[in-house]
């Protein structure tokens, strides 16, 4: 008999026209009690590619003082990180005279008339990284 009333509980439920049907039937001892749903877990929301690639990127910028000037031109690099610090940050420049240092705050001369293309990538043991570059022009001595 309870597995009858169920039945007709299960019916009565799921079927928004049911014909024949005179009684409702309560639930008993012998019928099982429908618990509520559990709550369904929260996702976070799903990075792209590309998102998680920006939460590698270590924002910056690199100044030069001065940028321009006459040969030999002595030209003092600085970093300027837009963010927070680094772990074990590792500095690669390139002067682009084919020199090229690991300091984090370099000094370099450039001793012959030229426009010059200075990039400066960063990365840490957290494998995150970045890339800026700025030009130095250096004009012939008088």
């Amino acid at each position: 008999m309870g597995k009858v009333a169920w039945a007709t509980l299960v019916v009565l439920l799921t079927s928004s026209a049911v014909i024949g049907v005179e009684k409702i039937v309560e639930p008993s001892a012998e019928t099982p009690k429908m618990s509520p749903s559990p709550a369904l877990p929260t996702v976070p929301p799903t990075l792209s590619a590309e998102d998680l690639e920006l939460l590698k990127k270590i924002i910056f910028t690199i100044e030069a003082e001065p940028d321009s000037g006459v040969a030999p031109l002595k030209v003092k690099f600085t970093v300027d990180l837009l963010g927070e610090e680094l772990t074990k940050p590792r500095f690669h420049w390139d002067f682009g005279d084919g020199t090229s240092s690991k300091e984090r705050s370099p000094t370099h001369t450039y001793k012959k008339p030229g426009e010059y293309k200075v990039s400066c990538r960063i990365d840490d043991v957290e494998d995150r990284w970045g890339r800026d570059e700025l030009t130095i022009f250096v004009d012939p001595a008088e």
